[in-house]
């Protein structure tokens, strides 16, 4: 196969051999490569983006400010934060944070944790 890609260079990666294994039966069920998984997940990496909880617009969040008063990403768009969502979204939030930042730092997760 040509890479007509010329900005594409190949990568040597050590990974569970059980781990890859369950990911190549997944990518093949939903028609996408393994590389295309590293190559999004690395862009996400590198630049975060995220949708906010009141306008579901996407924004960069190395380009947004964050709520003094909450700690949350303030919205560029409609200018929400943590601060407009009641109790139970919040929490709601908070653990797909956890899940989020799970992903880009390899937090394990402990039983009973």
């Amino acid at each position: 196969m040509i890479n007509l890609d010329k900005n594409k260079v190949k990568l040597t990666l050590s990974i569970n051999q059980d781990v890859i294994n369950e990911a190549k039966q997944k990518t093949r069920k939903l028609g996408v490569s393994i590389s295309k998984i590293v190559e999004n997940f690395l862009k996400f990496y590198t630049h975060p983006t995220v949708y906010c909880f009141s306008c579901g617009e996407e924004f960069e969040v190395e380009k947004t400010e964050t709520c003094p008063k909450c700690g949350w990403f303030i919205c560029p768009h409609c200018g929400a934060c943590g601060c407009n969502l009641d109790n139970d979204a919040r929490k709601v939030a908070y653990q797909m944070r956890r899940v989020y930042e799970d992903l880009l730092i390899g937090k394990p997760r402990w039983r009973g944790d």
